[in-house]
Protein backbone atom coordinates (compact mmCIF):
# COMPACT_ATOMS: atom_id res chain seq x y z
CA UNK A 1 0.00 0.00 0.00
CA UNK A 2 2.96 2.76 0.92
CA UNK A 3 5.07 1.25 -1.98
CA UNK A 4 1.95 2.11 -4.70
CA UNK A 5 1.03 5.56 -2.96
CA UNK A 6 5.29 6.45 -2.93
CA UNK A 7 4.58 5.73 -6.45
CA UNK A 8 1.69 7.47 -7.40
CA UNK A 9 3.00 10.21 -5.37
CA UNK A 10 6.43 10.54 -7.74
CA UNK A 11 4.61 10.43 -10.75
CA UNK A 12 2.10 13.17 -9.55
CA UNK A 13 4.88 15.11 -8.08
CA UNK A 14 7.30 14.77 -11.47
CA UNK A 15 3.93 15.65 -13.25
CA UNK A 16 4.08 18.82 -11.49
CA UNK A 17 7.70 19.59 -11.45
CA UNK A 18 8.27 19.32 -15.04
CA UNK A 19 5.30 21.07 -16.29
CA UNK A 20 4.94 23.72 -13.04
CA UNK A 21 1.73 24.49 -11.33
CA UNK A 22 -0.75 27.37 -12.56
CA UNK A 23 -2.27 28.85 -9.35
CA UNK A 24 -4.85 31.18 -10.32
CA UNK A 25 -5.26 33.44 -7.00
CA UNK A 26 -8.65 35.19 -6.19
CA UNK A 27 -7.02 38.46 -6.99
CA UNK A 28 -6.34 37.90 -10.39
CA UNK A 29 -9.93 37.52 -11.99
CA UNK A 30 -11.51 39.73 -14.10
CA UNK A 31 -12.04 42.73 -11.66
CA UNK A 32 -8.70 43.27 -11.25
CA UNK A 33 -8.89 46.13 -13.75
CA UNK A 34 -11.53 47.80 -11.34
CA UNK A 35 -9.44 47.58 -8.27
CA UNK A 36 -6.14 48.25 -10.16
CA UNK A 37 -7.88 51.58 -11.49
CA UNK A 38 -8.94 52.74 -7.60
CA UNK A 39 -6.38 51.34 -5.73
CA UNK A 40 -3.44 52.01 -7.86
CA UNK A 41 -2.86 55.77 -6.90
CA UNK A 42 -2.84 55.00 -3.42
CA UNK A 43 -0.13 52.20 -3.80
CA UNK A 44 1.22 54.96 -5.85
CA UNK A 45 1.65 57.56 -2.80
CA UNK A 46 2.35 54.68 -0.63
CA UNK A 47 5.65 53.36 -2.91
CA UNK A 48 7.01 57.39 -3.25
CA UNK A 49 9.86 56.99 -1.23
CA UNK A 50 13.02 58.43 -0.71
CA UNK A 51 14.24 56.65 -3.68
CA UNK A 52 11.59 58.10 -5.68
CA UNK A 53 12.18 61.61 -3.85
CA UNK A 54 15.62 61.35 -5.25
CA UNK A 55 14.65 60.80 -8.67
CA UNK A 56 12.15 63.49 -8.87
CA UNK A 57 14.77 65.98 -7.52
CA UNK A 58 17.67 64.99 -10.23
CA UNK A 59 14.52 64.85 -12.93
CA UNK A 60 13.64 68.62 -11.46
CA UNK A 61 17.90 69.70 -12.11
CA UNK A 62 17.55 68.56 -15.67
CA UNK A 63 14.49 69.83 -16.81
CA UNK A 64 15.47 72.62 -14.76
CA UNK A 65 19.15 73.14 -16.63
CA UNK A 66 17.61 72.94 -20.13
CA UNK A 67 15.58 75.95 -20.04
CA UNK A 68 18.96 78.59 -20.45
CA UNK A 69 19.12 76.54 -23.65
CA UNK A 70 15.50 76.24 -24.48
CA UNK A 71 15.67 79.08 -26.43
CA UNK A 72 18.50 78.67 -29.16
CA UNK A 73 17.66 74.95 -29.47
CA UNK A 74 13.96 75.85 -30.52
CA UNK A 75 15.25 78.00 -33.13
CA UNK A 76 17.57 75.29 -34.37
CA UNK A 77 14.67 72.87 -34.44
CA UNK A 78 12.27 74.56 -35.64
CA UNK A 79 14.46 75.95 -38.93
CA UNK A 80 16.29 72.21 -39.52
CA UNK A 81 12.74 70.29 -38.95
CA UNK A 82 10.16 72.71 -38.87
CA UNK A 83 8.79 71.75 -42.79
CA UNK A 84 9.69 68.17 -42.10
CA UNK A 85 6.36 66.22 -43.04
CA UNK A 86 7.62 62.76 -41.42
CA UNK A 87 7.73 64.13 -38.24
CA UNK A 88 3.49 64.93 -38.92
CA UNK A 89 2.85 61.58 -38.01
CA UNK A 90 4.08 60.93 -34.48
CA UNK A 91 3.46 64.66 -33.65
CA UNK A 92 -0.53 63.76 -34.75
CA UNK A 93 -0.34 60.50 -32.73
CA UNK A 94 0.04 62.53 -29.33
CA UNK A 95 -2.81 63.98 -29.35
CA UNK A 96 -5.73 62.60 -27.38
CA UNK A 97 -8.40 62.85 -30.01
CA UNK A 98 -5.65 60.09 -31.57
CA UNK A 99 -4.21 58.70 -28.95
CA UNK A 100 -7.20 58.38 -26.44
CA UNK A 101 -9.91 56.28 -28.85
CA UNK A 102 -6.44 53.81 -30.32
CA UNK A 103 -5.44 52.98 -26.90
CA UNK A 104 -9.08 52.47 -25.44
CA UNK A 105 -9.97 50.21 -28.89
CA UNK A 106 -6.67 47.90 -28.34
CA UNK A 107 -7.63 47.17 -24.84
CA UNK A 108 -11.12 46.07 -25.88
CA UNK A 109 -9.54 44.08 -28.74
CA UNK A 110 -7.25 42.38 -26.53
CA UNK A 111 -10.46 41.44 -24.59
CA UNK A 112 -11.74 39.54 -27.73
CA UNK A 113 -8.60 37.12 -27.02
CA UNK A 114 -7.88 34.60 -24.43
CA UNK A 115 -4.43 36.14 -23.85
CA UNK A 116 -4.36 37.69 -20.15
CA UNK A 117 -0.95 39.08 -20.63
CA UNK A 118 -2.28 41.20 -23.70
CA UNK A 119 -4.99 42.10 -21.67
CA UNK A 120 -3.22 43.40 -18.63
CA UNK A 121 -0.93 45.51 -21.08
CA UNK A 122 -3.40 46.82 -23.06
CA UNK A 123 -5.05 47.95 -19.83
CA UNK A 124 -1.89 49.29 -18.55
CA UNK A 125 -1.29 51.39 -21.53
CA UNK A 126 -4.27 52.83 -21.19
CA UNK A 127 -4.31 53.54 -17.16
CA UNK A 128 -0.77 55.14 -17.92
CA UNK A 129 -2.17 57.36 -20.19
CA UNK A 130 -5.11 58.50 -18.23
CA UNK A 131 -3.00 58.74 -14.81
CA UNK A 132 -0.39 61.06 -17.34
CA UNK A 133 -3.14 63.13 -18.65
CA UNK A 134 -4.11 63.94 -15.24
CA UNK A 135 -0.92 64.61 -13.99
CA UNK A 136 0.39 66.98 -16.73
CA UNK A 137 -2.55 68.96 -16.88
CA UNK A 138 -2.62 69.86 -13.45
CA UNK A 139 1.33 70.64 -14.11
CA UNK A 140 0.20 72.82 -17.07
CA UNK A 141 -1.63 74.65 -14.23
CA UNK A 142 0.51 75.39 -12.19
CA UNK A 143 3.42 76.29 -13.51
CA UNK A 144 1.26 77.98 -16.46
CA UNK A 145 4.29 78.88 -19.29
CA UNK A 146 4.13 80.60 -22.50
CA UNK A 147 4.50 78.27 -25.93
CA UNK A 148 7.59 79.55 -28.16
CA UNK A 149 4.73 80.98 -30.54
CA UNK A 150 4.12 83.25 -27.75
CA UNK A 151 7.39 85.22 -28.01
CA UNK A 152 7.19 85.42 -24.45
CA UNK A 153 10.26 83.75 -23.97
CA UNK A 154 11.62 80.48 -22.32
CA UNK A 155 11.63 81.86 -18.83
CA UNK A 156 7.71 83.23 -18.63
CA UNK A 157 6.55 80.99 -15.72
CA UNK A 158 2.70 82.63 -14.75
CA UNK A 159 1.60 80.04 -12.35
CA UNK A 160 -1.71 79.33 -11.75
CA UNK A 161 -2.96 80.11 -14.66
CA UNK A 162 -5.20 78.04 -17.73
CA UNK A 163 -4.54 80.68 -20.89
CA UNK A 164 -0.37 78.80 -20.64
CA UNK A 165 0.33 75.59 -21.08
CA UNK A 166 3.52 74.77 -22.55
CA UNK A 167 4.85 73.07 -19.64
CA UNK A 168 4.96 70.03 -19.95
CA UNK A 169 4.03 68.70 -23.29
CA UNK A 170 0.68 66.61 -23.46
CA UNK A 171 1.49 64.79 -26.88
CA UNK A 172 4.92 63.68 -25.70
CA UNK A 173 3.45 62.71 -22.08
CA UNK A 174 0.57 60.67 -23.33
CA UNK A 175 2.97 59.14 -26.47
CA UNK A 176 5.05 57.95 -23.11
CA UNK A 177 2.70 57.02 -21.57
CA UNK A 178 1.54 54.43 -24.00
CA UNK A 179 4.55 52.91 -25.29
CA UNK A 180 6.40 52.16 -22.26
CA UNK A 181 4.11 49.37 -20.51
CA UNK A 182 4.40 47.52 -24.11
CA UNK A 183 7.86 47.76 -24.00
CA UNK A 184 7.75 46.54 -19.92
CA UNK A 185 5.35 43.87 -21.00
CA UNK A 186 6.91 42.64 -24.23
CA UNK A 187 10.67 43.50 -23.82
CA UNK A 188 12.55 42.64 -26.86
CA UNK A 189 14.15 44.28 -30.53
CA UNK A 190 10.40 45.02 -32.01
CA UNK A 191 9.12 47.09 -28.60
CA UNK A 192 11.92 49.06 -27.76
CA UNK A 193 11.77 50.03 -32.16
CA UNK A 194 8.67 51.53 -31.28
CA UNK A 195 10.08 53.77 -28.66
CA UNK A 196 10.86 56.25 -31.66
CA UNK A 197 7.44 57.03 -31.97
CA UNK A 198 7.17 58.78 -28.37
CA UNK A 199 10.67 60.23 -29.44
CA UNK A 200 9.59 61.55 -32.85
CA UNK A 201 6.64 63.54 -30.95
CA UNK A 202 8.91 64.58 -28.53
CA UNK A 203 10.67 66.03 -31.65
CA UNK A 204 8.16 67.13 -33.54
CA UNK A 205 6.70 69.27 -30.86
CA UNK A 206 9.63 71.46 -30.88
CA UNK A 207 10.17 71.55 -34.72
CA UNK A 208 6.35 72.56 -34.90
CA UNK A 209 7.13 75.53 -32.35
CA UNK A 210 4.80 74.00 -29.83
CA UNK A 211 6.95 72.87 -27.10
CA UNK A 212 10.57 73.83 -25.30
CA UNK A 213 13.24 71.29 -24.75
CA UNK A 214 12.42 71.34 -20.86
CA UNK A 215 8.49 70.88 -22.02
CA UNK A 216 9.20 67.24 -23.83
CA UNK A 217 11.70 66.06 -21.69
CA UNK A 218 9.09 66.90 -18.29
CA UNK A 219 6.42 65.13 -20.50
CA UNK A 220 8.41 62.45 -21.51
CA UNK A 221 9.68 61.88 -17.37
CA UNK A 222 6.10 61.59 -16.42
CA UNK A 223 4.12 59.76 -19.30
CA UNK A 224 7.18 57.07 -18.76
CA UNK A 225 6.69 56.95 -14.70
CA UNK A 226 2.77 56.02 -15.03
CA UNK A 227 3.93 53.41 -17.72
CA UNK A 228 6.93 52.13 -15.71
CA UNK A 229 5.41 52.08 -12.24
CA UNK A 230 1.95 50.29 -13.22
CA UNK A 231 3.59 47.87 -15.40
CA UNK A 232 5.82 46.75 -12.88
CA UNK A 233 3.16 46.73 -10.00
CA UNK A 234 0.57 44.87 -12.26
CA UNK A 235 3.50 42.50 -13.39
CA UNK A 236 4.33 41.61 -10.31
CA UNK A 237 0.69 40.78 -9.08
CA UNK A 238 0.16 39.18 -11.90
CA UNK A 239 3.65 36.93 -11.60
CA UNK A 240 2.53 35.97 -7.43
CA UNK A 241 -1.14 35.53 -8.76
CA UNK A 242 -0.24 33.09 -11.32
CA UNK A 243 2.87 31.13 -11.07
CA UNK A 244 3.40 28.51 -8.22
CA UNK A 245 6.69 26.57 -8.75
CA UNK A 246 6.66 22.82 -7.25
CA UNK A 247 9.72 21.36 -6.67
CA UNK A 248 10.47 17.34 -5.40
CA UNK A 249 13.43 15.70 -3.91
CA UNK A 250 13.47 12.35 -2.50
CA UNK A 251 14.36 11.82 1.01
CA UNK A 252 15.25 8.64 3.09
CA UNK A 253 12.84 7.81 6.26
CA UNK A 254 14.52 4.85 8.55
CA UNK A 255 14.58 2.39 6.15
CA UNK A 256 12.01 4.04 4.08
CA UNK A 257 11.72 6.57 1.55
CA UNK A 258 9.72 9.79 1.40
CA UNK A 259 9.14 13.21 -0.87
CA UNK A 260 9.98 16.30 0.15
CA UNK A 261 7.95 19.11 -1.80
CA UNK A 262 9.25 22.96 -1.62
CA UNK A 263 6.37 25.61 -2.98
CA UNK A 264 7.86 29.11 -3.92
CA UNK A 265 5.16 31.70 -4.83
Amino acid sequence: MFLRRFILSVVICCTVFHTGAIAQDSTYTSSRFGKWFIKDPVYAAKDFGKKELIMLGISGIVVGSLIFSDHNISEETQERLGDSKLLNIPNAFGTVEIIIPVSVSLFGASLLTKDQKFHDAAFTSSQALLYTYVTTNITKFIFARARPFQDEGSRDFDFFKTSDNSFPSGHTSNAFAVFVPWAMYYPGPLTYSLMIIPIGTAVARIAKGKHWLSDVTAGAIIGSYWGYYLSKRHLNIRMRATQVQVQMSPIMIGEGAGVSFSVSF
